[in-house]
């Protein structure tokens, strides 16, 4: 295992401790990609990476994760890149009223995934959105050797996973969408 998941199962399971992270937060710029495969829907993935600076993913999980967390809202959102640039008093006001937008998934899962059972489960969802094989290839590529961890889901018909290799977090979200 390349990082320990406890960690991170400790902030999704309470949202004291997310809001306690998120508030103290030194926001980073790191490069980030967002990826969205819905070309037949309902059936889609959502990809989000997120390239941290060596060692910091390591020895700072839980503030990676919060970060990527909510980087992935923002984007969706369609909030600007420093949107976390506010205070202390006005993060925490934002956390209290956007918990519908900050809190982790209604289905926790929380287990570590094989990853061959996880690229399975890519390649359906991959296969039928016809996505291209060399889409699909660098997808794999990026994820050769990751930690995989299942989060759980917002609906029983899909899937949040959180994968880790070296110093990029990935946040993946697959599933029948409606």
């Amino acid at each position: 295992m390349q990082i320990d998941f406890e960690p991170i199962k400790q902030v999704l399971t309470d949202y004291s401790l997310f809001c306690a992270v998120a508030e103290d937060l030194e926001w980073m710029d790191i490069p980030t990609q967002y990826k969205d495969w819905c070309p037949r829907y309902p059936l889609g993935i959502d990809w989000c990476s997120f390239c941290f600076p060596k060692q910091y993913l390591k020895e700072n999980v839980k503030q990676a994760f919060v970060q990527a967390y909510l980087s992935r809202v923002a984007f969706y959102e369609e909030w600007e890149q420093d949107f976390w640039n506010i205070s202390k008093s006005d993060r925490r006001h934002c956390l209290e009223k956007g918990k519908v937008l900050y809190a982790p998934p209604k289905e926790l899962r929380l287990f570590v995934r094989e990853h061959a059972e996880f690229c399975k489960q890519m390649k359906y969802f991959l296969n039928d959105n016809a996505i291209s094989k060399a889409e699909q290839d660098h997808f794999f590529a990026q994820l050769k050797g990751a930690d995989i961890f299942e989060i759980g889901g917002y609906y029983s018909g899909d899937f949040e996973y959180l994968a880790v290799n070296g110093d990029m977090l990935f946040l993946i979200a697959c599933g029948f969408w409606d």
